[in-house]
């Protein structure tokens, strides 16, 4: 039996955030209770749209990083939130909003559901 598999989108400008939910998720991931996957998986010469729409469309929980940065990537907002994204599919999902407050620290919030 497959492992469920979790991807993570993000913009590579919050890839620090990306690391943290990583860093997370790490303990269960050597524990192999499920597979995880960004666009860092993606070799040399592979064609990065079908990889990235065909592990959403494999993905059984897909956690969005949204942030300033993520949400002027036109793949994310066309993409990943528009028709093929999982809040759309009826999928499981996480999403997590980055603030940048005025002293250029960073607060969190989240939200999910299936």
């Amino acid at each position: 039996m497959s492992r469920p598999l979790i991807f993570i989108s993000y913009s590579h400008r919050d890839e620090d955030w990306k690391d943290r939910i990583l860093l997370h998720l790490g303990v269960a991931q050597k524990q192999e209770r499920f597979d995880l996957w960004d666009d860092r998986r993606i070799k040399g010469g592979e064609d990065w749209f079908e990889a990235t729409t065909n592990t959403i469309d494999a993905g059984c929980v897909n956690i969005l990083l949204v942030s300033a940065n993520s949400l002027t990537s036109n793949f994310i907002l066309y993409e990943q939130i528009g028709d093929r994204y999982s809040i759309a599919r009826g999928k499981a999902y996480y999403g997590s909003m980055l603030m940048d407050s005025g002293d250029s620290e960073r607060r969190e919030t989240a939200w999910g559901g299936s």
